[in-house]
């Protein structure tokens, strides 16, 4: 045991001190592509795609046989846990065990990022977290890496203290590699997707960028086995043709119609409201415009409002001014409704497990068990009984 300690721990060692020194270097780079695949297959076979068919959905209810024990497992009500700030203690991996989503997307802070509990996990950090959260919790579904892509954390996380350039994206790329490899030599479940988010990030937002930057990544990992996932607002009509998959925001809809807003949502999202979860289900189906929906999963936001809101008043939703003056006295601000709507984790309009789960319900209902998730899932973690 202590000999595999001490292997593991110099292969941990080398491969950091690489990193810090220059990233990968291509000729030191090690092409990882049968290695993940024969490791996935082996400890995910079950769950190898958040899409199994389209004769048996994510959603559907599945028959296992064991012996002459028969187990049906359940529809899912939340099928991703997308984590806004890193957190890899043991309560975060016994929590998220605890729903078991098909997808749990962890929040990546690069190799220069602060040792703190809400930064990295750096390497060390992750073995541990994916040992507790697999091999403690038994969680079973697919691990999601989410780089922070923020242009901002690219000098001092990802850089050595170097601003962006050209190849930057590429330090994203190494960095998942290393991550694998640290969790391939200590024999536990690997990351098999990668979710880059272009938006706020040095790469470049746009649509028509965004199929050169994923062809740039494929071509960089050079492993088939890997799936690529993009992310942004929920009222665009497509995504890259070659991202795996999207994960659209369904948040930040508070805006005029002909822009394609939905009006209609701005304000409150209160969970008492009667007829509330008819509401927003309704008016998120009709704006929706994407395709290939059979590979996106609709993504809600439980994190704090900012601090101002709207003064919409509900004779007048179908026509906002563009400069919105916020109703709310200065000292009650941060307990207000904001313009990011709809949240479900407002001060005071916080959505229960029950509540959210009875609306994710009906939107999947409505949507033929389309895949639905959580951003900033530290929240509902954390307050949900």
């Amino acid at each position: 045991m202590k000999g595999i300690l001490k292997i593991v721990t110099i292969v941990i060692t080398i491969t950091t001190i690489v990193w810090g020194a220059a990233g990968l270097r291509k000729s030191e780079r090690v092409d990882i592509s049968k290695r993940i695949k024969k490791h996935n297959e082996a400890t995910q076979e079950h769950n190898n795609s958040m899409f199994p068919s389209v004769a048996k959905p994510a959603n559907s209810k599945v028959t296992i046989f064991a012996g002459d024990s028969v187990k049906v497992i359940a529809p899912r009500t939340i099928n991703v846990l997308w984590q806004d700030i890193s957190s890899w203690d043991n309560e975060t991996a016994r929590k998220v065990a605890a729903i078991n989503p098909n997808k749990f997307i962890i929040n990546i802070d690069g190799p220069g990022s602060l040792h703190r509990s809400t930064t990295g996990p750096h390497p060390t950090e992750l073995v541990g977290f994916i040992k507790t959260l697999t091999q403690t919790y038994n969680y079973s579904g697919i691990l999601v890496m989410h780089p922070d892509c923020n242009k901002a954390e690219f000098k001092h996380d990802w850089n050595n203290g170097s601003g962006w350039y050209s190849k930057g994206w590429q330090r994203y790329a190494d960095y998942f590699v290393l991550l694998n490899d640290t969790l391939i030599a200590n024999k536990l479940p690997t990351f098999t997707e990668l979710l880059i988010e272009t938006e706020g990030s040095g790469m470049g937002a746009k649509v028509n960028a965004q199929v050169d930057i994923f062809n740039n990544f494929r071509n960089y990992i050079k492993d088939s086995s890997i799936k690529l996932a993009a992310t942004s607002d929920w009222n665009k009509t497509s995504f890259p043709t070659n991202a795996d998959y999207y994960y659209a925001q369904m948040y930040d809809v508070c805006y005029d119609k002909k822009d394609g807003g939905i009006p209609a949502l701005c304000g409150i999202n209160d969970p008492l409201e009667i007829g509330r979860v008819n509401t927003l289900v309704t008016n998120m189906k009709s704006s929706i415009t994407l395709n290939r929906l059979d590979q996106v999963s609709f993504i809600f936001t439980y994190a704090k409002p900012r601090p101002k809101c709207p003064s919409i008043k509900p004779t007048n939703k179908t026509t906002l001014a563009a400069d919105l003056i916020c109703a709310c006295p200065a000292w009650v601000r941060d307990k207000c409704p904001t313009l990011l709507s709809p949240m479900f984790g407002e001060t005071f309009y916080y959505w229960t497990e029950d509540q959210f789960t009875k609306f994710t319900k009906a939107f999947q209902e409505s949507m033929n068990d389309a895949s639905v998730g959580i951003w900033h899932c530290e929240s509902p973690l954390k307050n949900w009984k």
